[in-house]
């Protein structure tokens, strides 16, 4: 029953969080539904196996069957929960008294919580603010996901200090009286104890697998040598298979296996050989006056070398850089090329009143060429050409002339969407060409960015505005920056980390230990990303983000332990090794046994219990910061705060 509420509470938080924020308007996407509940149910599920494992041992210490046995070294009976660390010096132990009374089941919890809640309140203060770091950068799936995580996983930590605390007490009371779980009306018969003075329950097979075998065998010099050369090596293959990450996400990989649109996507990269259209959009360019329409140009001997037209050509001749593979449609080459006399069947003007054009149904005897006669001639030189009024009285009129068999240059048909016009100017147009046949995610990419290339070259070498556009771009911009948005955000969250655990664990040495291996933790993942062929995209970065998250968790508990383990050693051998290498032990033997989908998920779970297990002990032995002495003031204000509470109510 326990365990299906705090199942519970994580769908309160989350749906807590899902109201809150789509209240103030951020809105909800797939990867939030679908990512955020295994986020919170793994960290909250951590937090539940910590406060119960605490509790466990506060009834073995204090709770109503807690039977003593004596102390080998003083004769006093100590708990059977007290084990003592091979580092501690053998005159330290502290005597428990004969005489102790079992305490109340609500000073046993809040004992737990005062074990446990700093190290929760550690973990979750610096989740949360990681979290909200991630709203900084601009992407909005990822912005809007580290909002609702944060939201999540800090509304989850406060149930759980409350809510759960409150079950658990309830549940603690529950089991006591012999009631039965999920049914607690029915009372079974109290089970008969036999008293026995030496009688000690033995603590979990994992608990005694901490304390006997693996917290022993890892801090031995030539164990922690061992850990740290494996670990540098796994960092520095990590930062090599980094290089080999992709950016990207194929569409097949978001579809069903099922989907009939994963063999038509196969059919389009194995069948179809051209590539999207792409257009080259001009703007702030003044084609009414002869030097824009040279920037523009590309049939006349004094366009631009460098204009756009010009660019694009000579960029087809090289597909392999531009991805550009069709000849630009270039609409005022058309459009002037439609002005030439010599054919005779497109722009047409009255013969009583040149003023007035003819359409395509008024007969050949009552019209003639529009520049017929005219002086200078038309040229390829653009010399006398319209400019001015004159060329947008002669622009509107080809936009509105259809495109037939007499007159295949009517820009009606192939340009009549081409362009953006104001009363007496050309606010914007394009000119299309297509890009090469693209296969792959890295194709569409490359071409994006050689796109944008292209457009800042005209743009340069023209001094007028130009961008590309494809129907596919708004899919892929997001590659041009995300890898300065994943350096920014790991990098916020990080700061994050060292800031929070440095200020809460009191020590700058132990907080900047837990950054280090919180941060080779993301990058072991990173690496596996890059072997197992995991692209770099918006729904990866989040998982990058979850698994930092996941990996202060992994860490922060191990790193509390250490700093809050008792002092075994005299005073006199202060900050030593054999003292810190004592501390990991405790931390190891207390916290361990508690710290417990997708591929990458898969791997954050293993790196994490590598790096939160396996190296950071070793760092902690070799450099962790000084701990604190007076392990046990915080459960006993704790213990003497509910005996006042219940003083004055009574």
């Amino acid at each position: 029953m326990l365990g299906l509420f705090g199942i519970i509470l994580v769908i309160v938080s989350v749906s807590t969080s899902v109201g809150l924020f789509s209240f103030l308007g951020v809105k909800v996407t797939l990867i939030i539904a679908e990512v955020i509940p295994f986020l919170v149910l793994a960290v909250g599920v951590d937090n539940v196996f910590i406060l119960v494992h605490e509790l466990d041992r506060q009834n073995s210490l204090h709770g109503p069957n807690a039977p003593l046995h004596i102390n080998e070294a003083g004769g006093a009976p100590i708990s059977p929960a007290s084990y003592r660390s091979p580092f501690e010096s053998q005159d330290s132990g502290d005597a428990e008294s004969t005489t102790r009374n079992p305490l109340p089941a609500e000073e046993r919890v809040a004992r737990a919580v005062a074990k446990m809640g700093p190290s929760i309140l550690l973990s979750s203060l610096t989740e949360t603010i990681a979290f909200a770091l991630g709203a900084l950068v601009p992407m909005p799936a990822v912005r809007n996901f580290a909002l609702y995580a944060a939201g999540s996983v800090f509304l989850g930590a406060i149930l759980q200090v409350t809510a759960f605390v409150a079950a658990l007490t309830i549940d603690l009371r529950r089991e006591e009286d012999n009631r039965v779980d999920c049914l607690p009306c029915i009372k079974i018969p109290q089970r008969i104890v036999l008293p026995s003075s030496h009688a000690s329950p033995r603590p979990g097979v994992l608990t005694r697998f901490m304390q006997k075998y693996y917290a022993p065998f890892l801090l031995k010099d030539s164990v922690k040598s061992v850990v740290v050369a494996a670990f540098a090596g796994l960092f520095a293959a990590s930062v090599i298979s980094i290089q080999h990450i992709k950016l990207g996400l194929d569409q097949r990989l978001a579809l069903p296996s099922t989907s009939y649109l994963v063999p038509y996507f196969d059919a389009v990269d194995k069948y179809l050989e051209i590539g999207p259209p792409v257009y080259f959009v001009s703007t702030e360019n003044n084609v009414t006056a002869r030097v824009g329409q040279q920037h523009i140009c590309g049939r006349f001997t004094t366009c631009d070398d460098f204009s756009l037209i010009n660019t694009l050509e000579g960029e087809r001749n090289r597909p392999e850089w531009s991805f550009i593979a069709e000849p630009p449609a270039g609409w005022f080459d058309d459009f002037f090329r439609w002005l030439d006399p010599q054919i005779e069947s497109c722009c047409r003007v009255r013969k009583t009143d040149p003023s007035v054009f003819c359409s395509a149904r008024t007969p050949a005897r009552l019209c003639k060429p529009c520049f017929e006669g005219r002086r200078p001639e038309w040229n390829i030189t653009l010399s006398g050409m319209p400019e001015g009024d004159e060329f947008m009285r002669y622009l509107r009129q080809w936009l509105i002339s259809p495109t037939d068999d007499d007159c295949p240059l009517g820009g009606m048909a192939a340009y009549g969407s081409a362009l953006a016009l104001s009363d007496n100017a050309v606010e914007a147009s394009h000119f299309r060409t297509f890009h090469t046949p693209l296969k792959s995610q890295d194709d569409y990419i490359n071409a994006f960015a050689s796109a944008n290339r292209i457009a800042n070259d005209i743009s340069e070498r023209t001094g007028t505005k130009v961008f590309p556009y494809s129907l596919f771009y708004v899919f892929f911009e997001q590659y041009i920056y995300i890898i300065n948005i994943t350096q920014e955000i790991l990098g916020l969250g990080l700061a994050a980390v060292l800031i929070v655990t440095s200020v809460l664990l009191g020590s700058w040495r132990t907080g900047t230990i837990v950054t280090g291996v919180v941060g080779l933790t993301v990058v072991n993942v990173m690496g596996v990303m890059g072997i197992w062929g995991i692209s770099l995209n918006a729904i990866s970065l989040v998982n990058l983000v979850i698994s930092l998250g996941i990996a202060v968790e992994f860490c922060s508990h191990i790193a509390r332990a250490f700093m809050s383990a008792g002092p075994g050693l005299p005073a006199d051998d202060g900050d030593s090794p054999k003292e810190r290498n004592g501390r990991v032990w405790t931390a190891l033997a207390d916290v361990g046994p508690s710290i417990y989908y997708f591929r990458m998920w898969l791997t954050l779970i293993i790196s994490g219990a590598l790096h939160g297990l396996v190296l950071l002990p070793v760092v902690l032995s070799l450099a962790g910061g000084p701990g604190f002495r007076d392990v046990d003031e915080d459960e006993e204000w704790m213990a003497n705060a509910i005996r006042s509470a219940d003083q004055e109510y009574a």
